[in-house]
């Protein structure tokens, strides 16, 4: 794949064939490769293209530049998430994977033909059948995982591993290799510019770090469906804050109790313990604070939370 994008910066033309359609249809794929050359008016003993209308070369970046090191890893639970060590031929490896291919990727794993039927959010995942992260071609992860921020993003990272061990019946918790490999498939995808990333939070947690498509809105209200609280992006839980009080922020101990019992209520808390209490301080953080010094703002002005990356 990196000797074909080389190639292709040089204004090459490839017709791919999948080795599992050449066995199963042979005529079919070498129809593929035929109609590509008589496309580019490449004969038998030409083998020559035509120069008058030759296409530009494809308009691809002729490297790939991104951070020194890639970002490390951190788990909520007792597994210690292996950091990344790559070398400079490891990095290359990673970054073959330009637009065009990413969505030649897409689809061919079948994974919108899920048996269980989706009724809200983080719903319809026991029939993915997502491969097992420890045997599993990387290309192959990061498709799956793909398909979880294109289904039910924008979600926090730490979500994304429990979605991924929902949708993969070969592990049964989402333990430092599903995390591991989950991180390698996140980073390559925002290499490439098809996800993005942003830290919500103050501790670059898995559960305050959101990931998203290019496409999707950094808050995006959205019914609860099977989310918990801990699945819910700080902003959109600040959202929900900021409507549930008309924009209003808390005056008194009392005021704030309640309404975090309403807006925790929504995903099933009934009870305020310290790890709910502490998701809600960060939201109500985010819903009201003028963001002088911390580079946030208060709904209806303007909503800017650092990157994850920076």
């Amino acid at each position: 794949m990196i000797r074909q994008y080389r190639l292709q910066n040089a204004g090459w033309r490839f017709a791919r064939v999948r080795e599992s359609l050449f066995y199963s249809d042979e005529s079919r794929a070498i129809a593929e490769v035929t109609a590509a050359c008589e496309e580019l008016d490449i004969t038998p003993g030409s083998g020559r293209a035509r120069t008058a209308s030759a296409e530009a070369p494809m308009n691809v970046a002729e490297d790939f530049v991104g951070e020194d090191h890639p970002p490390q890893a951190q788990a909520t639970d007792n597994d210690e998430v292996p950091q990344f060590s790559r070398s400079a031929v490891d990095e290359e490896a990673e970054l073959w994977e330009s637009e065009p291919e990413a969505a030649y990727l897409q689809g061919t794993l079948g994974l919108g033909a899920s048996g269980e039927q989706r009724t809200g959010p983080f719903t319809g995942y026991g029939a993915k059948h997502y491969p097992d992260p420890r045997t599993a071609p990387t290309a192959n992860l990061r498709e799956a995982v793909l398909d979880i921020i294109t289904t039910d993003g924008p979600l926090p990272k730490e979500s994304l591993y429990r979605l991924y061990r929902e949708g993969c019946p070969r592990v049964e918790r989402a333990g430092k290799n599903l995390r591991h490999a989950v991180n390698r498939a996140v980073y390559s995808l925002e290499r490439v510019g098809l996800v993005m990333s942003r830290d919500e939070g103050t501790r670059r947690q898995p559960s305050e770090v959101v990931i998203k498509l290019p496409s999707h809105q950094w808050v995006e209200p959205r019914p609860p469906g099977s989310r918990r609280l801990e699945d819910v992006p700080l902003s959109e839980l600040g959202m929900a804050m900021s409507d549930a009080s008309y924009g209003l922020q808390p005056r008194s101990d009392y005021e704030r109790t309640s309404l975090y019992r309403e807006v925790a209520g929504r995903y099933g808390v009934r009870r305020l313990m310290a790890q709910p209490l502490q998701r809600l301080g960060l939201a109500e953080r985010i819903a009201f604070s003028s963001g002088a010094g911390d580079g946030v703002r208060p709904f209806g002005v303007s909503l800017a939370i650092p990157a994850a990356s920076e």
